[in-house]
């Protein structure tokens, strides 16, 4: 009886929710010192399926698709990162909210050059990142920050 109930839970575990797909979790780090990504959407992609998990603390994410974190099938997916926008200095993200912390390449599932094999269920996937190669800009001399402006 009790090898019955290990073998049920083990078939659980590596089908995640029951429904034939496999639990995805990892964690999102920029590939350069793996700091964890701040925020953003991770996505997994095949011509006719895709399913996403939002990057929450410590860059970690669990992937879900038609419900979170209920897992995906068996495949071979393209992998995207979105949304992950602003800057960890405080001073930038309030004047260049919407500055691209990674390289755009991640935008796309076609150019990020990344793939995932999905054979089994995965608890410890580090998604490496490539920062935006471009620094965030500058404020010229004189003039105000977005931060200092007021609509009227």
């Amino acid at each position: 009886m009790i090898s019955y109930c290990i073998l049920v839970f083990a078939v659980f575990l590596t089908t995640g929710c029951g429904n034939g797909y496999l639990a995805i979790q990892g964690q999102a780090v920029f590939s350069d010192d793996e700091s964890p990504l701040p925020r953003g959407i991770v996505y997994l992609n095949t011509p006719t399926f895709q399913a996403s998990g939002p990057i929450g603390k410590n860059g970690m994410f669990v992937i879900g698709s038609d419900k979170p974190g209920n897992g995906l099938p068996p495949g071979s997916y393209q992998v995207s990162v979105v949304g992950v926008f602003g800057e960890t200095n405080a001073v930038v993200a309030k004047d260049f909210p919407n500055y691209p912390l990674i390289d755009v390449k991640w935008s796309n599932p076609a150019t990020s050059g990344t793939v995932l094999e999905v054979t089994k269920s995965i608890s410890n996937w580090k998604l490496k990142v490539d920062r935006n190669p471009f620094p965030p800009p500058k404020l010229e001399p004189g003039a105000i920050p977005a931060s200092q402006l007021r609509s009227r």
